[in-house]
């Protein structure tokens, strides 16, 4: 079976600023789950994330329509891993729904002590999405901002990233048989070589 040679590190599509992994839009990634770094019975997760400039938000949805920009990823996650994400995400819609149903409540009963529900049903609403939301950033991986280019994640294991940015040679050594695994290790994805 004829390889071809591992091209230059410095063609990986990826680089690091401090722990955040700024990535090509859409590049494949090695087979590593990226939260919690297994190597093994990692299932590709189609993710689609945006981001909208924090000065956007003030000058409302029009605005931010207009400034949004997004990416998507067939992100590497163990079975664990993504069960968690889709768990933290179901409980992250939900968490809004006790201060919903204390606010229509207390909007029901209408007198004094209807409007201290009320009042206790928006902070519930508050304080339960804004900790739900805290709570799933430790289960999903995030992505802080989005240009043309590229995309800025965060919440990624380390060994995902020291496999990620694995020197050449290693990288091509722990190639599957028949598949090159060459120096960008996040690559657009694995290239099929014929056999001799």
């Amino acid at each position: 079976m004829n390889y071809a040679q591992p091209a230059p590190q410095a063609q990986m599509p990826a680089r690091l600023e401090g722990s955040t992994l700024v990535v090509q839009n859409g590049a494949a990634f090695p087979d590593v789950c990226l939260k919690c770094g297994t190597r093994h019975a990692v299932d590709r997760r189609h993710q689609k994330f945006a981001f909208v400039p924090m000065w956007a938000r003030f000058f409302g949805p029009l605005f931010q329509l207009m400034f949004m920009k997004k990416s998507e990823f067939y992100l590497p996650i163990c079975g664990t891993c993504n069960a968690e994400w889709k768990k933290w995400n179901l409980i992250a819609w939900v968490s809004w729904l006790p201060g919903v149903l204390l606010f229509m409540m207390g909007s029901a009963i209408g007198d004094q002590a209807g409007g201290f529900i009320v009042m206790f049903g928006m902070l519930a609403l508050l304080a339960g999405l804004i900790t739900a939301l805290m709570l799933r950033l430790r289960h999903v991986v995030v992505v802080n901002k989005i240009d043309a280019t590229s995309s800025w994640m965060t919440r990624i294991h380390p060994t995902a990233l020291q496999v990620i940015f694995q020197p050449a040679a290693a990288a091509y050594a722990a190639a599957p048989q028949g598949m090159a695994y060459g120096a960008p290790v996040l690559q657009q994805g694995y290239a099929q070589y014929p056999q001799a």
